[in-house]
Formats: structure tokens, C-alpha cells, sequence
């Protein structure tokens, strides 16, 4: 009988690792597959195009605007491509054309419709870029002044990519202002909501109150704060709307401040209500993963070994100081572990950042926290949700520079956790 009930046991526990083993080899499948289809696809708009009109080898960079061509030396220009209509565009308003919105691309000087350009600046001799071999100029052109406009570069390129605005072609799409806009959302979240968690659990872990009815108090904000880390993120967008955009229009709009520092053109700008900005959106953030903060931060105070806090306070020291010298250092561990978590979740949230700012195709970089801002989550969304097969590289290839970010984010956390865990006995 003991040998029988020996081998069922025997066998049951080879029976548990059995399934361990074929649940962990199935969701490391899965995760392979997910990634190689996410780098598969990613790839192949970083490594490059061949397009009609747009290459791996040769692509035209779009000026950010055309004032760059008030300074090109256009009769030296004419005389390299045997070109002597060029040399007309010496005294053309190139800063007037910058602002011109009268004909369809105003980003890309191949592709300008320049007999419509030539008729809403009256400028006839405009008419003749049409025929000229933009292609071969790009190769050619050396002036000095040309700048960007002048320079050949791959937009395949991972530089490129990161720096470049959105665009309405998937072979010059790129992330810069949604990358910048999820770096400083970041930053907001993560300089308000982590030394207010750690407060927070401090508070309630270190300093429990005595008296019957504190003790009461303790427990229902305690129950609260550990309901509210499974709140749906869509509900802390809304809050975030009533709270930090419109401030319960009791302190004016966001379009008739009641408060306000600076110019908005000052990267100190700052108003009162929020409005849909950079701040409005790092604060909503911090509504997400605070709870969060609050109770990884708490089991990690726990996790202090009782002695520590008994010797220090044995030996004279007040409460804080025990806090601070003794129980917080060694708790810093599990506090950046749930940190990185916390954060993890952040950078990949989508649904109360859209609630915020409202907008995806943004093309310039904020200034200050008052700048409206897109996010990276909100641009692979909407290039996934485009029809062509091409956005959905570009989406690919923004889902990888979003891992890219998260995982140095990570990086950083997790050095500063393993240097505590070294420094303590």
C-alpha cells in the first residue's frame, strides 16, 4: 500500500511538471511567433523600400519648410544642371511659398505641383521646375546653403525613422513627435506618481494609527487603494478630462485660463485648467499606475525584517530616521520591481492618453508641458488601422521602437535596484 501510494504521488508529480513545462513551451511559442512576425514586418520598412519614385539607395529628404531655399545659390545651381531657368529663382519669395497651402504636396519638392505654385505666386518662371530631372539634382547638388532640401539620406534608416513626422506615405512615415510625446508623458508620470506612492505606502505601512476608528479609516482607504489597481484604464482618461483638462470649469477653460505663466512659446509655459497637453496627460497616467506603486511598495516594506527596525530604534533612533536609513534603503529593491511594472504599463497605455489628447497626426514636437502631444501606442494604432499593407510595416516598426524604449526604461530601473541590492549587508 505505502508503495502504491508512493508511485501515485510519484506520478502526479511528474504528471504537474509535465504540464508546467507544456504550458511554459506554449506561451514561449506564442511570444517567438509574436515577435518574429512583429520584426518580420518591422524590418522591412526599416530596412528599406522599392517604390516608385522612392528607393533604398536614393530618397529625397523633405524640408521641414521651403525657407531653406531662400538661401541656395541658384545661378550656380543653374550652370551644374545646365538648367538657365534656375537661375530666375534667385530673388523667388521661397519664405511666401513656405507658407503657401494652395497646391497638394508642400513637403516634397519633386513632388510640388509647381505650374500651380508659379500661378498662385504669379511667378511664371516657376512653371519650368516641372520639367526638371529633380532625381539627378538630388544627386548633383553640392551648393552650399541647399541643406536638407540638397541631401540624399535613406529613410529605411532606424535614425531617420525616429526622427521623422508622420506622413501620409508609409515610405517616409516616421515617430519623432509621438516618440518625444511618450517621453515626456513618461517623465510627468513617473516624477509625480513614484515619490507620491512611496509616500503613500510609507505612510500607511510605517505610521499605522492606534486608535479604533483610525485603524477603521486605515483599512477602507487600504481596501480602496487595492480596488482601484483593477480599475479599467478608460475611467482614469475620464477623470483625467474632468480633473486636470477642464478642472470642473470652476477655474475657466483651457481656451480662457484662469492662470497663466509665461508664453506659450516659453518652454516655462503654464496655465490653469491643464487643457489637452503634456501635463494633463503625464498626470492621467499617474492616476493609472499609482495604486499600483502604492501597493508593490507596501509588500516591499513588509518584507523588512522586523530586527532592523527593532535594533535601530533600540539604539536611539526616531522613527524617520529608521525609515530612512534602515527600512527604506533595503525595501528599494522591491519598490523599483514594482516600479518598472508600473511604468511597463504606462509607456503601453493608449485609451486615456487618447482621451486627452484627442489627436494622432501631429508633426512638430512639444515645447513645454501646455504642447499638445500624440503617443506611440496612439500611432501604431492608427497605422494598423490603415487598409494598405505598407502601414502595417511602419506600425511593426513602430511596435519595435516601442519595445526598444521600454526595455531601456527597464534597464535603468533594474541598475538602480541591483546597486541597492549591493550596497546593503
Amino acid at each position: 500500500m505505502t508503495d502504491r501510494r508512493r508511485m501515485i504521488r510519484t506520478i502526479k508529480n511528474r504528471g504537474f511538471v509535465v504540464v508546467c513545462v507544456a504550458a511554459t513551451s506554449v506561451s514561449i511559442a506564442a511570444l517567438a511567433v509574436l515577435l518574429f512576425a512583429v520584426v518580420k514586418q518591422g524590418t522591412k520598412h526599416l530596412i528599406g523600400f522599392d517604390r516608385a519614385g522612392v528607393t533604398a539607395d536614393r530618397a529625397p529628404q523633405p524640408p521641414d519648410e521651403f525657407t531653406d531655399l531662400a538661401d541656395v545659390d541658384w545661378p550656380a545651381l543653374a550652370a551644374s544642371l545646365e538648367t538657365p531657368a534656375l537661375a530666375t529663382l534667385t530673388d523667388m519669395p521661397w519664405r511666401r511659398l513656405g507658407r503657401a497651402q494652395s497646391f497638394e504636396y508642400a513637403d516634397e519638392i519633386i513632388d510640388v505641383d509647381w505650374p500651380a505654385a508659379a500661378d498662385t505666386l504669379a511667378w511664371p518662371e516657376l512653371a519650368t521646375l516641372g520639367t526638371v530631372d529633380w532625381d539627378r539634382a538630388l544627386e548633383v547638388m553640392t551648393v552650399p546653403g541647399f541643406g536638407r532640401i540638397a541631401a540624399t539620406w535613406r529613410n529605411s534608416e532606424i535614425g531617420q525613422f525616429v526622427t521623422s513626422p508622420p506622413s501620409r506615405r508609409p515610405e517616409r512615415a516616421g515617430i519623432g513627435p509621438s516618440l518625444a510625446g511618450t517621453i515626456w508623458i513618461c517623465a510627468v508620470c513617473g516624477l509625480v506618481a513614484l515619490p507620491l506612492g512611496v509616500g503613500t505606502a510609507i505612510f500607511l505601512e510605517e505610521y499605522r494609527p492606534k486608535p479604533r476608528w483610525a485603524r477603521a479609516a486605515h483599512a477602507f482607504v487600504q481596501l480602496n487603494i487595492s480596488n482601484l489597481a483593477g480599475v479599467p484604464s478608460i475611467v482614469y482618461g475620464i477623470i483625467g478630462l474632468t480633473a486636470f483638462v477642464q478642472m470642473f470649469d470652476v477655474l475657466g477653460t483651457p481656451n480662457d485660463p484662469w492662470f497663466t505663466l509665461g508664453t506659450p512659446d516659453a518652454w516655462y509655459y503654464l496655465q490653469v485648467p491643464f487643457g489637452r497637453g503634456v501635463l494633463a496627460g503625464g498626470l492621467t497616467l499617474m492616476l493609472v499606475i499609482l495604486p499600483i506603486v502604492i501597493v508593490s511598495a507596501q509588500e516591499a516594506l513588509r518584507a523588512v525584517p522586523d530586527s532592523l527596525r527593532q535594533g535601530s530604534l533600540a539604539l536611539g533612533s526616531t522613527r524617520w530616521q529608521t525609515i530612512r536609513r534602515m527600512t527604506l534603503p533595503s525595501a528599494i529593491p522591491g519598490i523599483m520591481t514594482g516600479s518598472i511594472l508600473a511604468m511597463s504599463r504606462a509607456i503601453g497605455e493608449a485609451a486615456p492618453v487618447l482621451i486627452i489628447c484627442g489627436i494622432v497626426f501631429i508633426r512638430f514636437l512639444p515645447q513645454n508641458v501646455m504642447d499638445e502631444f500624440t503617443a506611440l501606442p496612439l500611432q501604431i494604432y492608427d497605422w494598423a488601422g490603415r487598409p494598405q499593407e505598407d502601414f502595417h510595416r511602419v506600425a511593426a516598426s513602430g511596435i519595435l521602437v516601442l519595445l526598444a524604449v521600454l526595455l531601456t526604461f527597464n534597464a535603468i530601473a533594474i541598475v538602480i535596484r541591483q546597486r541597492f541590492q549591493k550596497a546593503m549587508p
